[in-house]
């Protein structure tokens, strides 16, 4: 099953609240990979990869190489 979680707020960084929020989700739902764009800041990243004990993976959906990019994204979601 795949279930795709924001971690920004329209277009923000999360409160406090809703990264707490986010974590207690993530942890009912047995999250298993925390995919995130490049462009976004890693302080949340960290945060959330910590308290859910799982490496997160990083994409860059403006790379050259886009169909490559995909390819690892694919790979990432079908583990």
């Amino acid at each position: 099953k795949i279930k795709q979680i924001a971690i920004e707020n329209d277009g923000k960084e999360p409160s406090v609240a809703n990264i707490k929020s986010l974590i207690n989700n993530s942890l009912q739902d047995s999250i298993e990979v925390l995919l995130y764009q490049k462009q976004f800041g890693s302080h949340v990243v960290n945060v959330i990869k910590n308290e859910l004990n799982i490496t997160p993976e990083v994409f860059d959906p403006l790379e050259y190489e886009w169909f490559v990019n995909m390819r690892r994204i694919i790979n990432l979601l079908s583990k």
